[in-house]
């Protein structure tokens, strides 16, 4: 069975504490962790630099790892948000990164399908995080799995109810999968996570992609698992985080 796994990532960023070149080495690790779990595993970075485009030699260093590349940093959406990150850094992180990964989503299934030929499931992973020793691709492979979006188990909100519209749980996006048959669903529900996130901008009201997931596919397709086998070190922080 194969895979494709996306990636988010934003190699060139003026928020958090690491350089572009650390960003850029933790990207790195992240495709090999992938290669060391599964090394006929498809890799698409999802690029989404607000600061400035990644370089030719940061790409040709990522390129033997990846099936291609999607740069979004010169997407006028993304500069357009780029703007509101001087105002609230968090919420443009995520409305990027929701639109972005729609656009790429939107991509494969139009532009690019044969990514997913053969494929028979399809992971989000951050950049800069690696699958580690808990990571089992089992679980996601189980032919029970076939129809499922698995999820590491769900998390009480860090915000009052009132702040995010009602959500009280959520996710974490940092790694989780589909099957590809539902690939097309997928971008169907990350517009309407658009919409949402764009609608609670304009009340002055809070939420982000982790409320969004668990609104949008909680359902008896939706299958979370205690630990998911991913870690990472917080841009904002470096603190080290493992689902």
């Amino acid at each position: 069975m194969k895979t494709l796994f996306l990636i988010s990532s934003a190699i060139h960023t003026v928020h958090g504490v690491y350089s572009a070149e650390e960003r850029l080495n933790q990207t790195i690790k992240t495709f090999e962790s992938i290669k060391s779990k599964d090394p006929d595993a498809r890799i698409l970075l999802v690029e989404s630099s607000s600061k400035e485009s990644i370089t030719d030699a940061e790409s040709d260093l990522m390129k033997p790892y990846v099936e291609g590349i999607l740069n979004f940093h010169p997407d006028q959406q993304v500069q357009d948000i780029t703007k509101m990150s001087e105002k609230n850094w968090d919420v443009a992180k995520n409305l990027t990164e929701l639109i972005v990964f729609g656009k790429a989503l939107d991509f494969i299934i139009r532009q690019q399908p044969a990514l997913l030929e053969g494929i028979d499931r399809v992971f989000k992973l951050s950049g800069r995080y690696i699958l580690n020793e808990n990571f089992n691709m089992a679980i996601h492979l189980d032919p029970k799995m076939q129809e499922s979006y698995i999820f590491a188990v769900r998390r009480a909100s860090q915000f009052p109810p009132q702040v995010t519209g009602g959500l009280t749980e959520q996710v974490m996006s940092r790694c989780w999968s589909w099957p590809t048959v539902k690939t097309a669903m997928i971008f169907f529900r990350y517009n309407v996570m658009i919409e949402h996130f764009i609608g609670m901008l304009s009340q002055q009201k809070y939420v982000d992609i982790e409320h969004l997931l668990l609104k949008y596919f909680s359902g008896p397709y939706t299958v979370e698992i205690p630990i998911i086998g991913v870690e990472g070190n917080l841009g904002p922080t470096g603190n080290l985080v493992k689902d």
